[in-house]
């Protein structure tokens, strides 16, 4: 006889990034961080994990975002967007703050650290990863975008929040949403192939650990990941800049 265990699968985003970004490479080393870009499709799917898991309590879902959804005629217009930000922000801060125990991991971030903004893996501290949770992905665009003042437009954080906002209300009332409406209604004169990016300075918030500049894993132990001469097969992108760096530091050198 077999016996079959009925486990749950999810699948998990995954983001390669590398610290310290640009905007952060001259800060103090304790201060580095690393850019993190979010395409619609990640905002999309973590707003439907979310409603997957506070759906039972859809009727305080409802009781939250009806008060200011209710009342708002069209989603796309900016000067009626501007106005509810407070109200908006403020519902998805209550639910968020209400239902924390129900984020899921959403996104695995593999880190690489570099000597500064050389091409060169750090080889003491090198790599290490986080998980960002549903709520997390979303924390960040909700947060960036309450920062934001006398901006006088929608922008792509608070494009974002707008967009969760409607997913959610839109879930509570019938149980079915038309994500790609949304997405294309509410682009706000902003290009849509991405939702969002956060600078290191943004990220390092959130990321707010001392394993974000100092990785828990050495580059030798890359080694125990490529096998068998695997490095060999390596075919890394080629760019000019890259190219010059490793090739013609000589032709430089009465310049520095």
């Amino acid at each position: 006889m077999e016996f079959f265990i009925r486990v749950k699968i999810r699948a998990l985003e995954v983001k390669l990034t590398v610290i310290p970004d640009d905007t952060t490479a001259n800060d103090r080393e304790s201060d580095w961080g690393t850019e993190l870009v979010i395409r619609p499709a990640s905002t999309s799917y973590a707003a439907l994990g979310i409603f997957d898991s506070i759906k039972p309590f859809r009727a305080r879902l409802k009781e939250i975002l009806e008060p200011t959804c209710s009342t708002i005629q069209h989603w796309d217009n900016t000067v009626e967007m501007l106005s509810k930000r407070e109200e908006i922000i403020g519902c998805l801060n209550k639910i968020f703050t209400e239902f924390k125990d129900y984020q899921k991991p959403f996104l695995l971030h593999p880190i690489w650290k570099t000597l500064g903004k050389s091409p060169i893996i750090d080889k003491g501290n090198a790599y290490d990863i986080f998980v960002w949770s549903d709520f997390a992905i979303c924390r960040t665009f909700i947060d960036c975008a309450s920062r934001e003042r006398d901006v006088g437009k929608v922008t792509r954080l608070y494009r974002s929040t707008l967009r969760l906002a409607r997913i959610l209300y839109e879930l509570t009332q019938t149980d079915k949403v038309n994500i790609h409406n949304i997405y294309t209604q509410m682009a706000f004169n902003l290009q849509t192939d991405k939702e969002f990016a956060l600078n290191g300075k943004m990220t390092r918030r959130f990321m707010n650990h001392p394993r974000r500049y100092n990785p828990i894993m050495k580059l030798s132990s890359i080694t125990n990941v490529i096998m068998n001469g695997g490095h060999k097969e390596l075919s890394p992108e080629r760019r000019f800049d890259q190219s010059l760096y490793y090739t013609a530091q000589e032709l430089f050198k009465d310049d520095a």
